[in-house]
């Protein structure tokens, strides 16, 4: 047989050969995320200990590896995977640093976790969770303004976020930023409005409300329309003032939901806000003011956040 033919063949071999393989590896991973979600990750870590024998030096599949390991309790083992992937790799280092970050929370090594963090924010400034991290570190610490500072940051690059609107509000909350407590509770319910999560954080909208709205009484969180407008109001007034232009709660938050208020919406956001207080309520409302609600939509959707 004439050796080119030979080598043709060779070659067709073993791209079939590799087909086959990358099929069975695919088939491994997507099985490993799915036992991973499930919360049976010692089946996950086996599924993606196979990969890597076909792959060693895959980062996802490491990074993945070391995951399962630290949700499976083996905190060392994941630790020590990650730190040799980041030695040797400089791929997705801001995801990885956030994950070795948390690890080393979780250790008790809280130092190790805050260079962890500010590595991540150094190789990829634009990911918003080493930021967040940084937040949730601040806050268990007591250092209430830095929890702020990093919060502030995170939101700017995940808007959407509700947990990064979650530890601003608990860290301006526990400064005393009863303004700014207040529109971050709004802000996180109208994102997250019906959780667990939720109601803690109407306790607080309600803590705030009653600092804010002091001449007032006996503040009702369940009357609020005519308080949020009143508050939302002064507290327009007030930063208008004070704050320069690109100040952040001013941009972000104030801005924003004065602008709401102006167009008419606030009565779907105080619904949306005091949802967890009584859902079926709430939902037949939205049912029997379906215009209303299509027009705050669309108006959500056309003023997005300018930062």
């Amino acid at each position: 047989m004439n050796k080119s033919i030979l080598i043709l063949i060779a070659l067709v071999f073993i791209t079939l050969f590799s087909k086959a393989q990358q099929k069975d590896v695919n088939a491994i991973i997507e099985e490993g995320a799915k036992l991973s979600k499930s919360g049976q990750y010692l089946d996950a870590i086996a599924k993606f200990e196979a990969a890597l024998k076909i792959d060693p030096k895959n980062d996802i599949w490491q990074y993945q590896l070391s995951y399962n390991y630290f949700k499976a309790g083996s905190r060392k083992k994941a630790i020590d995977i990650m730190e040799n992937n980041l030695r040797s790799s400089k791929n997705y280092l801001g995801k990885k640093y956030a994950l070795l970050g948390t690890m080393y929370e979780d250790e008790g090594q809280p130092k190790k976790a805050d260079e962890s963090y500010m590595a991540g924010i150094k190789a990829e400034p634009d990911y918003d969770l080493n930021y967040y991290n940084l937040a949730m570190l601040c806050q268990s610490k007591g250092e209430y303004a830095n929890a702020e500072k990093w919060a502030k940051e995170s939101i700017k690059r995940a808007s959407n976020n509700a947990d990064a609107s979650l530890i601003y509000m608990h860290a301006v909350y526990s400064q005393n930023k009863f303004s700014n407590a207040f529109l971050a509770a709004c802000n996180f319910l109208l994102i997250e409005p019906d959780t667990e999560t939720s109601k803690e954080v109407l306790e607080i909208l309600a803590a705030a409300m009653k600092q804010l709205n002091k001449d007032k009484a006996d503040p009702d969180v369940q009357k609020a329309e005519e308080q949020f407008k009143y508050i939302i109001t002064a507290i327009n007034s007030q930063v208008n003032k004070s704050a320069p232009p690109n100040d952040f709660f001013k941009k972000f938050y104030v801005d924003y939901f004065y602008s709401m208020y102006q167009s008419g919406h606030l009565p779907v956001v105080c619904k949306i806000v005091l949802m967890s207080i009584n859902p079926q309520a709430a939902e037949q409302w939205a049912s029997d003011n379906t215009a209303k609600v299509q027009a705050f939509r669309t108006w959500v959707r056309n003023n997005p956040r300018k930062l």
